[in-house]
């Protein structure tokens, strides 16, 4: 703050002092860096005889943005690490609550959970995906009780109404889930597992570390442990499948390498704020939900985007990090457990997000891992599973019951 106090007068001298006010206005001490890079610009263009003005203006504009960003950065930095209630009355009435819990390195965590179905049902453990929260699965509510099912759904970090965890791991989910089943009362009790995309990485971490007590799992559209990418490519090109080359847009990369930090969420949250939490979605994402939309899943869709939306609420910490935290390894053992029931892999035979050689690869790897498809010719790709998502559940309860 003393270096724009200092500077004032004399940059005011070359600059309408309105703009530097406006500059300071967003948060003066984020401000100071673009302020003296706006100094040596203005005097510059002064000795060269350009027209400084401009120049000094357009320093100005980028201190402008630059302290925007860093003060909503701020207020992104409070949203995420605030412990405390955040749930709507309707998100209350809908079966949400709130567990807390303090990590191994000492730092406290609060996670958000929804509770469907019929109470005293078989219990099972849901998991959303990417870009969710668990609030997305109350559009099941009726089915759940229909097929006698008590179901708990943990929101992932920075989702919803769950602290972020930058630089998390998915081998410390685990510790969040323990959380969530002792304040539901489950802490006695066995349960099925099951996840979907990104959140099927988090069911099988969930199946790793408490094995005795998932009775069995069912994984639907995995994504790929990067710590085994090359392998899985490597049996792909034998098996003579043809890769999914995924080419990264500005964005993601650049989420990748900043999104956890406060200016990446300040960034995001602009965007979010200008063209809205559906509105920046990537395009694949977007493409899916226009396939189920022109297939008649319109209020399917509609539910989606809500959750999408309810993601986003209160941080953009979960979707600024996303990125980072799916290109970490896992970090837990694939292979040195085994449930007491099967874990059903259930793959989509044109997905174009998580590709049906990483299902094989996994099915191959999971001990009990049993390899299922959705029907051939799907027009869904990966979104295929919520089309279908009232069926799979049905053929692993199917499975499930029979091994029992």
């Amino acid at each position: 703050m003393i270096v724009p106090a200092v500077c004032m007068p004399w940059l005011s001298s070359w600059v309408n002092p309105t703009w530097i006010y406006l500059a300071l206005a967003p948060g003066t001490i984020y401000c100071t860096l673009p302020l003296l890079v706006t100094l040596l610009l203005t005097t510059a263009a002064r000795f060269c005889g350009l027209k400084f003005r401009v120049v000094g203006a357009v320093g100005v504009f980028i201190a402008v943005v630059w302290g925007g960003i860093q003060t909503v950065a701020g207020i992104e930095h409070s949203a995420h690490n605030a412990m405390g209630s955040c749930l709507s009355p309707s998100d209350v009435l809908a079966g949400a609550a709130l567990a807390l819990y303090t990590d191994k390195h000492g730092t406290l965590h609060q996670v958000e959970y929804f509770r469907f179905g019929k109470p005293g049902g078989t219990p099972i453990l849901l998991q959303h995906g990417s870009l969710r929260e668990a609030g997305v699965f109350r559009q099941f509510d009726a089915f759940f009780r229909s097929r006698g099912l008590e179901v708990i759904a943990p929101t992932l970090p920075g989702f919803g109404c769950s602290s972020a965890q930058p630089g998390r791991r998915l081998k410390d989910w685990p510790e969040a889930v323990s959380a969530v089943l002792r304040d539901a009362g489950w802490s006695q009790r066995d349960f099925l597992v099951a996840g979907y995309s990104f959140g099927a990485g988090h069911a099988l971490s969930v199946c790793a570390a408490m094995p005795s007590r998932v009775l069995a799992a069912l994984i639907v559209s995995s994504t790929m442990p990067p710590e085994h990418q090359e392998l899985v490519d490597r049996e792909a090109i034998k098996a003579n499948h043809t890769l999914t080359m995924h080419t990264s847009g500005l964005v993601h990369k650049l989420l990748l390498r900043g999104g956890e930090s406060p200016v990446g969420r300040g960034m995001l949250a602009l965007a979010v704020t200008a063209f809205g939490p559906v509105g920046i979605l990537p395009k694949m994402v977007k493409e899916g939900m226009s396939g189920l939309r022109q297939d008649g899943y319109g209020d399917m869709v509609a539910q989606l985007e809500q959750s999408t939306a309810r993601a986003v609420r209160e941080s953009v910490s979960g979707m600024a990090g996303i990125a980072a935290a799916r290109a970490r390894g896992w970090g837990f053992d694939l292979k040195g457990w085994r449930l007491r029931g099967p874990v059903v892999i259930r793959a989509e035979p044109n997905d174009e997000v998580d590709p049906l050689y990483v299902s094989q690869w996994l099915a191959k790897t999971v001990q009990g891992g049993e390899l299922h498809f959705s029907e051939a010719g799907s027009k869904h790709g990966h979104y295929h599973y919520w089309a279908g998502f009232e069926t799979h559940l049905d053929h692993f309860l199917g499975i499930a019951t029979n091994e029992q």
